[in-house]
């Protein structure tokens, strides 16, 4: 049962480091963006594949990862959201165009709004749909 459960986080994490990696290193259009060397691949930074057979690693070495990508590329941005019942800073990890990435404190407002504001009118609701993201909330 844990084992299933360890290959399916791995698959989880895997899925998502394609995600993160392929999002970061190229643009919309598939076109290879020029800082791509620069973003440091799983397989770099880890020094294995995620995935791999008796791999595994740790909470603080993800969390390194992804501040290694933030540091890397504008279009990764990392924040604290609070601490685990252990102890450990629990972070979010968005990955977007840099223009988003620029105005993620004004996305996250316009979702806030359209989320709990219930008197918003329709015409409220259109601006914001239309100037707003989608966002999408992957854990492990």
């Amino acid at each position: 049962m844990i084992n299933s459960i360890n290959r399916v986080c791995c698959l989880l994490f895997v899925s998502m480091l394609l995600i993160v990696y392929s999002s970061v290193g190229y643009g919309l259009n598939k076109q290879v963006v020029v800082s791509a060397p620069e973003i440091p691949t799983p397989e770099s930074h880890f020094g294995f594949t995620p995935g791999e057979d008796r791999k595994l690693f740790n909470y603080e070495e993800m969390i390194s990862y992804m501040q290694a990508l933030e540091a890397a590329s504008p279009k990764v941005k990392m924040e604290q959201i609070g601490y685990s019942e252990m102890g450990r800073p629990i972070y979010l990890l968005f990955v977007s165009s840099e223009e988003n990435i620029a105005n993620l404190d004004r996305l996250k407002e316009i979702n806030r709004q359209l989320a709990v504001e219930p008197t918003l009118t329709e015409d409220q609701i259109s601006d914001l749909t239309n100037h707003g993201k989608v966002f999408f909330l992957m854990t492990l």
